[in-house]
């Protein structure tokens, strides 16, 4: 069956957008995303008319890709039901769109010298409140390292310990490097381990709890014994 427009359109997002977060707006050309993508680049104008367009479909494509991963967390309390919801939803993310997701956690510095990052600009805040109820804003430019490879996406370290924040970093990252490394493999046996992976950043031994009780006890394990009453 061939791919719909809209799922050739979402191809060329998604390969665009990790181009953009490994080189910048300014050093990723029209020639290289339609390289990556196995288009022309008249194809690509074709489709999105100019650079700036398709910069801008990338931009809404991953501020609605985060937006809608905040927004389905919302109603949770914070603490381990809503860490356990943000690390299967985020590694569903990392799965499906790892380069928007990569672009989402760019350090703010590649993305200048276009419109791009002021499309962004709400990333960081709802990343922050996938993990809180409490209000967050975007950290100071001042606060993120030139170099540094994401952005500062988790809570105020202030409200919340640096602990807490650099659990959160941590679990967003791990998402993002293990689906980049391991991206060939069947999204059905990667996506559960990310997941896991998060959690157990967010949570320590939270993880391998479940999957303590997702297996069968062995042989002489007093719970394989019925109890007498």
């Amino acid at each position: 069956m061939r791919p719909t427009r809209e799922e050739i359109d979402a191809g060329i997002v998604e390969a665009a957008a990790a181009l953009l977060a490994e080189h910048g707006a300014e050093r990723t050309s029209l020639r290289e995303i339609a390289e990556a993508t196995g288009y022309s680049k008249t194809g690509l104008l074709h489709r999105f008319g100019s650079k700036d367009a398709l910069l801008e479909a990338v931009a809404d494509s991953c501020l609605g890709e985060v937006r809608a991963v905040a927004d389905g967390l919302a109603h949770l309390p914070e603490g381990a039901e809503r860490d356990a919801a943000a690390a299967a939803a985020l590694s569903r993310l990392a799965v499906s769109s790892p380069g928007r997701l990569a672009l989402a956690l760019v350090q703010e510095g590649a993305l200048d010298g276009s419109g791009l990052g002021d499309r962004l600009e709400p990333v960081p805040g709802l990343l922050a409140a996938c993990f809180t109820t409490a209000p967050v804003g975007r950290p100071p430019c001042s606060a993120a390292a030139p170099h540094a490879p994401l952005r500062l996406p988790g809570p105020d370290v202030a409200g919340t310990g640096l602990e807490r924040s650099a659990r959160v970093t941590a679990a967003l990252a791990a998402c993002l490097a293990v689906a980049e490394q391991f991206r060939h493999r069947d999204a059905v046996e990667l996506q559960p381990l990310l997941e896991r992976i998060a959690l157990d950043v967010l949570q320590p031994g939270s993880a391998a709890a479940e999957g303590q009780h997702d297996r069968p006890a062995p042989a002489g394990h007093p719970s394989t014994h019925h109890r007498s009453v």
